[in-house]
């Protein structure tokens, strides 16, 4: 099954196009450059449902995104607490610091740019993680 995680932002939003435990795309976009490539991130990607984090902007972008795709598409709100503490440890995992700053801890650190992409594949995670739960218990 292939998904488009969205992480929802005013300025920035996280987008993750994920298969299985395979991540296809990560990617950081402004709201406007989301809602004008979606129609064609989902054709692209042969994507089958969007998740989407249901915290900030969620309702403003849940609303912008069936207006854009005409609501073809299965949306889903994916919990989001604590996914930006967990995305921030997986951005350190990914690109470990380097030279003096390996010396500092990394709960000390602010990673050097945005990361909210991290957070989009965390989402649609959790997403599977549930998915499969649900379909252990049936």
């Amino acid at each position: 099954m292939r998904l488009l995680a969205i992480d929802p932002g005013k300025e920035k939003c996280g987008l993750a196009v994920v298969e299985g435990e395979k991540v296809v795309l990560k990617r950081l976009l402004s709201p406007s450059r989301l809602f004008e490539s979606l129609n064609d991130l989902l054709l692209e990607y042969r994507i089958e449902k969007i998740i989407l984090g249901d915290r900030t902007f969620s309702r403003q972008t849940r609303k912008r995104i069936e207006e854009v795709t005409e609501k073809k598409y299965p949306l889903i709100l994916v919990d989001e607490h604590l996914s930006t503490q967990e995305a921030r440890r997986r951005y350190w995992r990914e690109n470990p610091p380097k030279g003096w700053r390996s010396l500092i801890p990394l709960t000390l650190q602010t990673p050097p740019e945005p990361y909210d992409h991290y957070v989009a594949v965390i989402l649609a995670e959790r997403y599977l993680s549930e998915n499969l739960k649900q379909e252990c218990n049936s």
